[in-house]
């Protein structure tokens, strides 16, 4: 509970005084004194505190302490619904005195209710002189009725016929009443305009009345007792009055139905009902703290289930939250129960008031048929209705035409000689394809060196984040300045990074509201008649330490080039060794390791027992997108002794507080079995590259043209089908590592080669095998590929 009421305070108590003292033990989220309806202080207040913590210690520190004179007492406010039941005061006993008296009174009481009024002629009720006496004294019986009779029917007939007056007055006030059922309205009046100028408009016609509104200002309504006379009026339209065109329309007066069906509208919006948040899921949430964020929201309502949008309005002058939030649920059974159970609860030291909300309306509205629309421009809204939806996190994406601008610029040719060059025989495809290379790399440093974590776009299970975006597709020379004066109309832009040719960019917001606004102002709008590609960046993509280990970096050169050429003697060392292939049975299967251990520490356990292939560690991924190692792993030595001294050696032996156990594993890493080998292969550099998605235009000279400019190539293959054309995939090996290595990280990136992304992965040493013996047992050749290939053979059922 993070709210406190303080009992018992001073009469001269302010505000501000009681709010520096309280504030000493932490943020005040709200501070109220309590008065009464004619402002007489009623000596208590409530204080609420941003954290529990915060209120715990203002509570024990301000308890039974004073202010001024008065000793005060501090407590926890009760949640609405939580007061205890009223208990009555018990009753006392009373004295024999008092008890004596309570006695008398109710005897008297009694006595007093039992007093009958005495009627004073009970005694001559029977007496007969007496009852005529009476009849003659009081008027009573026939003959008086007789005698004043007449003055009774006068005044009955004189009040029939004054309802009968009113009648007949009421049936020709009707009548009298104007009928405006023939109403034309005009328009475009000029502004001194008078009934007389609109009667001199209309003749020879006589309307039977004409209204100004004096408020408004340019129309009238005329209203003639005929329809005839109403068509025509309707002739006088685009007519002129003083030089001005006059519109004359007719005016529909509306039926009192229409009336109805507003009244009832209007009822039925004003009347609160769970029912909207079971069709919408959505709940407005006011009294919020001011300096409540949207994870402290999320965090409240996260409990209850998932959250599809949080909105938390802030002033777009003073920065600061309005003080309300609307959030929306994924189902709307949960957003009744986190209405149910937090509506008047307290948060950060404030009841919230929970009311439920309509759905969020959709503004996306289609161009009509008759408009004349397009596909493409129905495509265009659909594409920024859903651009909040979808997400493609290809981060060093550049425009084909953005690549050409940039290399015109740098290398000062013109962009008809770059696309047409009739003397050169490179093709233009390849050509466009080593430029965007160029230009990705280099962006790919500017990044890496400001801070940037490309690595955290390729995981697409990663949260997003609510105030970075990333914007691509961008014109060449694009300015930081010009992206900043775009963004800052719907917020506060942080920073803007921009590569140097300006091709892509990434933004940084104030505040998540505004990035919202930015992100759905701007999503696929024109911007240098080019649509602006915007994406929301993942949670992490600022690496803070990056930025001081460059620093200390280039503090201490020696020292890093003195490690920079120790890892490069031992990466050659370990190519060296993985030249060489493996024996058999040499893998060794890990169990029971440390979840802390990694192969740098495997490799120092076991590297006393002989030369090293490869060691893998078993991970599983996250649903934070992180991989966790689950406790068991492999090594591959490059002899099949140093694995048996492996085994006797080092069997039972303690790394990093836990006993290994050590298994021969008869499955080496080279036969392609088990689901952990195949994926530790993949990952492992080689010499020849798996190309992925190749467009069907390129040919054979196009891909080795493009793979020979980072080494030398031994072959370029692309599998073909039984049409002749290639199957979308192929397969490029070098004559070195270091070649392939290069090739792979240059183009891996974002290449594109006829408007196709090229996808690389590292090829199997058997893959290509593989795949032609597949193929030729399809088309009936196997016996002669069985020969060639060292892949098993199929055995076929017939």
């Amino acid at each position: 509970m993070s709210r406190l009421i303080v009992k018992n305070l001073p009469k001269n108590i302010t505000r501000e005084k009681l709010e520096s003292s309280f504030s000493m033990k932490g943020t005040i989220t709200d501070l109220q004194l309590k008065f009464s309806k004619n402002g007489v202080f009623r000596q208590f207040a409530f204080v609420g505190y941003k954290s529990e913590e915060e209120a715990k210690a203002a509570k024990e520190y301000f308890d039974k302490t004073y202010v001024g004179n008065a000793k005060i007492s501090v407590e926890f406010c009760k949640e609405l619904g939580a007061s205890k039941p009223y208990n009555a005061p018990k009753k006392r006993k009373l004295s024999k005195s008092e008890d004596e008296k309570v006695s008398n009174d109710k005897e008297m009481n009694e006595k007093s209710k039992k007093k009958v009024k005495l009627d004073p002629f009970a005694e001559l009720k029977d007496d007969k002189e007496f009852s005529e006496f009476l009849k003659v004294q009081r008027n009573l019986g026939n003959e008086a009725k007789q005698v004043w009779g007449n003055d009774f029917d006068i005044e009955k007939e004189t009040a029939n016929t004054k309802k009968s007056e009113e009648v007949k007055k009421s049936v020709v006030n009707v009548k009298e009443k104007p009928n405006f059922e023939f109403t034309v309205k005009l328009r475009g009046l000029p502004y001194n305009c008078k009934k007389k100028n609109v009667r001199d408009f209309f003749q020879p016609l006589k309307p039977i009345s004409i209204r100004l509104p004096p408020k408004i200002k340019g129309i009238a309504f005329v209203s003639f007792a005929t329809a005839r006379d109403l068509n025509q009026s309707l002739i006088k339209h685009r007519g002129f009055l003083d030089g001005h065109r006059i519109d004359v329309v007719k005016y529909e007066v509306k039926a009192k139905t229409e009336e109805v069906k507003k009244e009832d509208k209007v009822y039925k919006d004003n009347e609160p009902a769970e029912e909207d948040i079971c069709e919408s899921g959505r709940i407005f949430i006011r009294n919020l703290c001011y300096s409540c964020t949207e994870d402290d929201l999320e965090k409240l309502f996260s409990k209850y289930g998932p959250i599809s949008e949080i909105h938390l309005p802030i002033d777009s002058f003073t920065k600061k939250l309005k003080g309300f939030a609307f959030i929306t649920f994924m189902f709307p059974e949960h957003a009744v129960k986190a209405y149910a159970e937090l509506d008047g609860s307290i948060f950060l030291g404030r009841l919230l008031h929970l009311i439920p909300a309509k759905a969020k309306p959709d503004k996306v509205e289609l161009p009509f048929e008759n408009e004349g629309s397009s596909f493409k421009k129905e495509k265009g809204i659909k594409q920024k209705a859903e651009a909040n939806k979808s997400h493609n996190w290809n981060t060093l994406f550049l425009g084909a035409n953005a690549v050409a601008d940039v290399m015109v610029d740098k290398y000062g040719v013109k962009k008809s000689e770059l696309v047409a060059d009739k003397e050169s025989k490179e093709s233009i495809a390849v050509r466009m394809a080593l430029g965007e290379t160029q230009l990705v790399n280099e962006t790919k440093k500017f990044l890496e060196l400001n801070g940037i974590k490309l690595d955290s776009f390729k995981d697409l299970s990663s949260s997003r984040s609510k105030t970075v975006l990333l914007a691509k597709n961008l014109p060449a020379g694009t300015k930081a300045e010009e992206l900043q004066e775009i963004f800052s109309k719907h917020g506060l832009v942080k920073r803007v990074l921009l590569p140097p040719f300006g091709i892509t960019a990434i933004i940084e917001m104030q505040e998540p509201t505004e990035a919202k606004l930015a992100f759905r102002k701007l999503a696929y709008s024109n911007f240098k008649h080019i649509p602006l590609y915007l994406e929301w960046a993942p949670n992490d993509v600022f690496d803070n330490s990056n930025a001081v280990k460059t620093a200390e970096k280039n503090d201490e050169s020696v020292k890093t080039n003195q490690a920079e050429s120790e890892e490069k003697h031992r990466v050659e060392e370990s190519d060296k060794n993985k030249d060489e292939k493996p024996e058999e049975d040499t893998t060794i299967f890990i169990k029971n390791l440390n979840f802390k251990t990694d192969e740098e520490s495997i490799r120092k356990h076991f590297e006393k027992c002989g030369k090293i292939y490869n060691i893998t560690v078993a991970r599983k991924k996250h649903p934070s997108g992180r991989l966790l190692p689950i406790g068991y792993g492999f090594i591959q030595f490059q002899h099949k002794k140093s694995a048996k001294k492996a085994m006797k050696e080092l069997q039972n032996s303690l790394l990093d507080d836990r006993t290994l156990e050590l298994k021969l594993s008869r499955n080496s890493l080279s036969d392609g079995k088990g689901k952990e080998k195949r994926k530790i292969n993949q990952k492992e550099p080689g010499t020849k590259i798996l190309i992925r998605n190749i467009p069907f235009e390129a040919t054979v000279k196009d891909v080795k043209e493009l793979f020979s400019s980072f080494g030398d190539l031994k072959s370029i293959r692309l599998p073909k089908k039984l049409t002749g054309s290639h199957r979308g995939f192929g397969f490029a090996e070098f004559a070195t590592k270091s070649g392939a290595k290069k090739a792979f990280e240059s183009l891996c990136e974002s290449t594109h080669l006829y408007g196709r992304r090229l996808v690389l992965e590292w090829a199997n040493e058997e893959s290509g095998n593989a795949l032609d013996f597949a193929r030729s047992e399809h088309f009936g050749r196997g016996k002669e590929m069985r020969s060639n290939a060292k892949c098993p053979r199929r055995v076929h059922t017939s």
